[in-house]
């Protein structure tokens, strides 16, 4: 009894059941007086997608008229499921059209005969790696790499310890008297010493 003639008005043109949902959800608030004609106008837009029409009426602030013209002008095939992943995601409008949008834009697949020759070339290009990392030159400079990163995180690692005794900071390599600095530089350039070459 309180919803105006204004909200009422437009619902003429659909039919008694579909009437009667727009104007409980206007009684509801859940669509605005102001929007009720473009409601109706997309409910008839929707007569031949039966699952846009009931999710229209269902969910009025989910699927607004934009959303769903938006998915009115996907492939028959596709409406059902991107209404059903707007409801299921509670996809707000620009969500809900950002998601319709990357629906539309499906680039097709390249031919298999094309496929084929991809994987093919893929699989020479791993053994060929594969082949390269088991030269004694791969596994050198691998080797440098790993000795340099080490000392990376050994020095981040050992910069916040002290001597418990006496607090000296000095910790190294006995063997060549190397502070661990002195040590990361020397790992660092004979690593890339070896890219060089």
């Amino acid at each position: 009894m309180g919803i105006s003639a204004r909200a009422i008005a437009p619902t003429i043109k659909l039919g008694k059941q579909e009437r009667r949902q727009i104007i409980a959800k206007v009684e509801k608030e859940e669509i605005p007086v102001s929007k009720v004609d473009e409601y109706v106008e997309i409910v008839k837009e929707a007569e031949e997608s039966p699952e846009v029409k009931k999710a229209i009426l269902e969910s009025p602030r989910r699927m607004t008229p934009v959303v769903v013209k938006q998915i009115l002008g996907l492939p028959k095939e596709k409406q059902a499921p991107a209404v059903r992943q707007v409801r299921s995601l509670r996809l707000d409008e620009p969500e809900a059209i950002a998601h319709i949008q990357s629906i539309k834009t499906e680039l097709p697949l390249p031919p298999p005969e094309d496929l084929r020759k991809v994987k093919e070339r893929y699989e020479s290009l791993q053994k060929e790696i594969k082949a390269k990392l088991e030269t004694p030159e791969a596994r050198e400079r691998g080797e440098l790499f790993r000795n340099w990163t080490g000392h990376i995180a050994v020095v981040g690692a050992l910069s916040s310890l002290s001597c418990p005794t006496c607090g000296s900071k000095e910790i190294g390599w006995l063997c060549h008297d190397l502070d661990i600095k002195e040590a990361l530089k020397r790992a660092e350039a004979k690593y890339k010493e070896l890219i060089k070459k």
